[in-house]
């Protein structure tokens, strides 16, 4: 059985490979410095929280 846990894990990837590939990239290789990654899903829009060395924060969003 899959845990509510995994299940969102497989939404945000999933939606980062929506994003393109130049977004993932980039995602892999800043993912050490990745202090946070949080998925929040309202209704049919995700949006992406990505916070970086705990002072600068990007976001990305897919409708």
């Amino acid at each position: 059985m899959v845990t509510k846990d995994k299940r969102k894990m497989f939404v945000v990837e999933e939606t980062f490979q929506k994003l393109g590939e130049n977004m993932e990239q980039k995602l892999k290789k800043s993912f050490d410095k990745l202090m946070l990654l949080k998925g929040h899903r309202l209704g049919n829009r995700i949006r992406l929280n990505l916070v970086h060395d705990g002072s600068r924060m990007t976001s990305a969003s897919v409708l």
